[in-house]
């Protein structure tokens, strides 16, 4: 589905992705894990039309999506979850969601059946849809953002560190949102610090460091190595 091939990308002069190569199919959950600075969000930039890709290419189905910008990308049926939520803090719950979907519903009817499925997911959405996102809590920010981009059904989703800054039992009930999400055979790439249990939670993942992919596979295999620890710290 989704397929990046010997990618090299900068910012300004500054060479931030060498040669990444990385592919999702239909129905998987990929995790792309390193530190901070690692060049994790670098390369959900180059799949969004965020940064200057100098090399490679980047297709989404039989389409090469490389020098699309960002809007023809979401067109395309690509959710980007950015980090830091970024929700729209004086609407309501209920508008988030509403924004996330009003250009790929073509009914309230459509509309209506999309937030019902959100508000199945993150019970607690229903409970506070009249409530002004930016009021919220951090964790409750992040079940916003991730029903926003839901509501657009896409046929992939980027999650950039969707547990950044929240409270180890809200970093819990994220991720078992996004192990349902893959349960029922959404294709994800999920960006994240936190390793251990992103892997937890994927079928394969890349671990990336200063632009370049160290270590990739199983992820139940990356698990169970003693060296990943050492390979994403250092």
């Amino acid at each position: 589905m989704l397929a990046l091939k010997d990618i090299y990308a900068k910012y300004d002069q500054l060479n931030v992705l060498k040669g990444i190569s990385i592919h999702v199919e239909k129905g998987e959950v990929v995790s792309i894990l390193g530190a901070n600075g690692a060049g994790k969000t670098s390369v959900l930039k180059a799949i969004t039309g965020g940064i200057t890709v100098t090399s490679g290419k980047v297709y989404f189905g039989e389409k090469d999506v490389t020098s699309l910008p960002a809007h023809a990308v979401v067109k395309e049926g690509i959710s980007h979850v950015p980090e830091n939520r970024r929700v729209f803090r004086e609407l309501s719950v209920e508008d988030n969601l509403i924004m996330g979907g009003f250009k790929f519903t073509r009914s309230k009817k459509e509309m209506d059946a999309r937030m019902e499925s959100v508000y199945e997911m993150f019970p607690r959405l229903r409970e506070r849809k009249t409530q002004k996102a930016g009021t919220m809590s951090g964790g409750e920010q992040q079940m916003v953002a991730i029903g926003r981009g839901l509501m657009m059904s896409p046929k992939l989703m980027i999650l950039d560190e969707p547990s950044q800054g929240l409270a180890p039992r809200i970093v819990e009930e994220i991720f078992e949102a996004i192990q349902k999400l893959g349960k029922e055979g959404r294709t994800i790439v999920l960006v994240e610090q936190n390793i251990f249990q992103a892997l937890q939670i994927s079928n394969r993942a890349y671990v990336i460091k200063s632009g370049e992919i160290m270590m990739e596979g199983d992820a139940k295999q990356l698990l169970a190595r003693e060296d990943i620890k050492e390979a994403y710290l250092h």
